[in-house]
């Protein structure tokens, strides 16, 4: 990377004094790493094909300098920590590269007013009934990326329900067989929206609260204080809710989630545009709780259906809800 600045001479020969740090910009969008389709020169965006490239070389180092590490991606922290700054490159690509990435997400103008944000972000620890782990945002309005490491390893690190409840795109990702996640929302001034599970953690060994070592940042990237808590089991939905599937539109695979706030005899059922069932994904009793279920695009009697709108339908007790997606091939 090269950077120049332009000085002012007058007739005496003196020479204005040099800018600011703050005073320096790039003249081009950090993040901006790739094209869409086989285009690999920058476009001007930020968006799903440049985070393909970041997922690829996510937790790799320069120290060898082949693939996957991939040095245009390399772009934080920057000098003053926000998504205007001056790469400070380290030659690894992680968290701090994910933070930029996301602020930048989706731009395609000049920067705009900042919006607040909140100092602190409460979560918890959760030990689940079934052995997982999870870690969950309880508050945290402005909270947009977060970093959670420990010295045990992992047999996964799968998205919570909370990443599948946001309207922009997220990013979770874990380096190593250690547990080392981290986790953003895309956009510029975007944080997580509501509360909920945003990683679960599978282990052969215990992890404790204490073992934890976490880094919040806000939507300005700076340094959130974080307050955390343990607890066991998982919360009880207050209320009956049908999610939006994720992804939608999706080919083949979309995932369907819904809360009980008590047991229930629960049927989920597929419908086509004529109003004919399609497929049947649960039937039968439930426990209070969070669910989630995947479709893989196929009906009854396991093929393929075409592409299309579709309807889901949940009838849970006295609870029951109609939600639109599509299948796109």
């Amino acid at each position: 990377m090269y950077s120049y600045e332009v000085f002012a001479v007058d007739a005496a020969g003196n020479i204005s004094p040099p800018a600011a740090a703050n005073d320096r910009s790039t003249n081009y969008w950090l993040g901006d790493v790739t094209g869409i389709g086989p285009s690999v020169v920058p476009d001007g965006l930020v968006n799903s094909s440049d985070i393909t490239d970041l997922g690829a070389a996510f937790g790799t180092t320069g120290a060898s300098g082949t693939p996957p590490y991939n040095n245009t991606v390399d772009v934080g922290p920057t000098d003053d920590w926000s998504r205007l700054g001056i790469p400070t490159t380290d030659s690894r690509i992680d968290f701090e590269d994910l933070m930029v990435f996301s602020m930048n997400f989706g731009v395609v103008s000049a920067a705009k007013d900042k919006a607040p944000v909140a100092t602190t972000a409460t979560l918890a620890w959760v030990h689940n009934d079934d052995g997982s782990l999870a870690l969950r945002l309880v508050d945290g309005s402005g909270l947009k990326g977060l970093r959670v490491t420990a010295d045990h390893a992992v047999t996964s690190v799968s998205a919570g329900l909370l990443l599948d409840d946001q309207s922009e795109l997220t990013f979770l990702r874990n380096v190593g067989e250690n547990l080392d996640a981290s986790v953003a929302v895309m956009g510029v001034n975007n944080g997580f929206v509501g509360e909920g599970d945003l990683m679960v953690i599978r282990s052969d060994e215990p992890v404790a609260m204490a073992d934890l070592k976490i880094t919040a940042r806000g939507m300005d990237n700076i340094d959130l204080k974080v307050k955390l808590s343990e607890t066991s089991g998982s919360v009880t939905p207050r209320v009956f809710a049908l999610k939006d599937n994720y992804p939608n539109p999706f080919n083949p695979m979309t995932k369907i989630s819904f809360s009980l706030p008590e047991a229930q005899y629960v049927k989920l059922v597929i419908y086509g545009v004529d109003g004919k069932r399609v497929a049947t994904l649960i039937d039968g009793q439930q426990t209070s709780g969070l669910h989630e279920v995947v479709w893989m695009g196929r009906n009854d009697s396991g093929s393929s259906v075409a592409s299309g709108t579709y309807f889901y339908q949940i009838q849970a007790g006295p609870y029951s809800q109609v939600k639109k997606m599509t299948l796109v091939k």
